[in-house]
């Protein structure tokens, strides 16, 4: 399954330390409250549960 692909290529990059984080992005974790630590755990941990391939500039993902 192509999800399965996309969250072990999400995780090869977060173990390399090589997550791009956008301003606004951390903007946003900062007033949700949430730590770059967090996210990548996620990445880590989470599985997809939903997928946007339509999204622009880049498909994302929704992981839980």
């Amino acid at each position: 399954m192509a999800e399965d692909s996309d969250i072990e290529t999400m995780r090869a990059i977060a173990a390399q330390g090589r997550i791009h984080w956008h301003q606004h992005a951390l903007e946003r974790f900062l007033e949700r409250g949430i730590s770059r630590s967090e996210v990548v755990s996620v990445i880590m941990n989470g599985e997809i549960i939903e997928v946007y391939p339509k999204d622009r500039p880049y498909p994302s993902s929704l992981i839980l």
